[in-house]
């Protein structure tokens, strides 16, 4: 996702080496989503298809409206193996009360697993939109936002019997040291329309608690904190240039 510009500018050719360099340091696995810039994103990674492992997910139609209609679904997965030749895991895009026959959408990815298109199947949770353990324990993996801002969805998640992926580690960027009360978003970054007011107040206010735990570079802290974690399975790190990866490793 941080490969679309819906997280501040981006530069092309910087995003090509900072994939080959994530490669070659053997950091194969991508997260994506059709959704990603209309497809951009998508077609940018399927240069690399040979060498890399592609989750994705399902749940929106290429008007990018939301649907899990199961022709839509369908139609979504179509589209990825023509790109990618196989995929890794796919997820559910983030529903919300949008699915009303679960056991006909859950089918229907078991379906694509035992034809092995697909290795694994997984959710992606909208905040705090959980579902009962009677659906949730039928997908293999759970991805949801955790980051030192939201640390009680372990929790949730842990009784759970799928395995968790933490997205957002730092909080779509917000869990960084220069973040404060003049901080000021780009037209394009989709930050824009939510930190503003009572909610970005509260975020900076829990910034001011963590760096009175941690008096160095926050990231770094964020970044250790969920790598020690053993209820997570797998961390989506977003990454913009070579320096960010060769920070992360």
């Amino acid at each position: 996702w941080s490969f679309s510009g819906d997280l501040g500018i981006v530069d092309q050719k910087e995003i090509h080496k900072t994939i080959e360099f994530a490669i070659e340091n053997k950091l194969h696995r991508f997260d994506t989503a059709p959704s990603y810039n209309n497809g951009k994103v998508d077609k940018l990674l399927s240069k690399y298809k040979k060498n890399i492992l592609v989750n994705t997910k399902c749940g929106y139609n290429f008007e990018g409206v939301k649907t899990f209609k199961l022709s839509d679904i369908e139609k979504s997965l179509e589209y990825s193996l023509k790109l990618f030749h196989k995929i890794n895991i796919l997820f559910l895009h983030s529903p919300r009360v949008e699915i009303k026959d679960w056991d006909r959408v859950i089918s229907l990815l078991d379906n694509f697993k035992k034809m092995k298109l697909i290795k694994s199947t997984g959710i992606s949770i909208a905040r705090d939109h959980y579902f009962p353990k009677s659906i949730m324990n039928k997908f293999d993996f759970i991805q949801d936002e955790i980051n030192l801002l939201r640390l009680q969805n372990i929790k949730k998640i842990k009784k759970y019997k799928c395995k968790l992926i933490a997205r957002s580690p730092l909080a779509n960027g917000l869990i960084k040291n220069g973040i404060n009360s003049k901080t000021k978003f780009l037209k394009n970054d989709y930050r824009k329309h939510w930190c503003k007011g009572e909610r970005f107040k509260n975020i900076l206010n829990q910034l001011k608690q963590i760096k009175k735990i941690y008096n160095g570079d926050i990231s770094n802290f964020a970044q250790l904190y969920l790598l020690q974690n053993k209820s997570i399975e797998h961390i989506n790190f977003g990454v913009k240039n070579t320096k960010q990866v060769e920070k992360l490793l």
